[in-house]
């Protein structure tokens, strides 16, 4: 269950932008709001709207930040594939400036499976995946504390970076 997508320095998005879908902490009913967590009784739960709207001005960013979204998840599935060895990787950069031009896209999500939640995101410049994580929380926890699943940064060395709790083929994923 998708929780919340972030990006910034993408086509007209300079500046670190959310999209929030979890419902804020007012008191109001709790109906029709969706909970992350329907197995367990001891986890957090945490309510997510079924439904969100995105408004405001024409020329706002509105198409941009559902686009954005669009090429993250786009970026996922063909990351597989190994053409951005080849060719660089996509890149849409802000372009009413100079300086981000030359700076990394970012874009970052959270979500739930079963009671775990997870925050993964990379940045690329055009050439290639400047850095990539993948953070893990368990929501049955009383504290919610960051596990890393793995971590990678290009300027870094070594690059790769596997936590504990990521098992499998660690080198060959490197």
């Amino acid at each position: 269950m998708l929780l919340r997508f972030g990006v910034s320095n993408h086509r007209s998005i300079r500046d670190y932008q959310e999209l929030i879908l979890t419902a804020s902490s007012l008191k109001d009913r709790g109906e029709g709001l969706l909970t992350t967590s329907a197995n367990s009784e001891s986890a957090k739960h945490l309510n997510v709207l079924p439904v969100i709207a995105i408004y405001g001005s024409n020329a706002a960013g509105k198409s941009t930040i559902l686009k954005a979204f669009n090429f993250y998840v786009a970026a996922i599935l063909r990351s597989h594939s190994r053409s951005a060895s080849r060719v660089g990787t996509p890149y849409h950069p802000f372009a009413l400036d100079n300086d981000s031009k030359h700076l990394p896209s970012t874009y970052d999500s959270d979500f739930v499976i079963d009671d775990t939640r997870y925050h993964y995101g990379f940045s690329l410049d055009g050439e290639k995946v400047v850095a990539e994580w993948l953070y893990s929380f368990n929501l049955n926890s009383s504290r919610q504390v960051r596990s890393i699943l793995f971590h990678r940064d290009s300027a870094q060395n070594p690059e790769y970076y596997f936590g504990k709790g990521l098992k499998g083929e660690n080198k060959q994923i490197s």
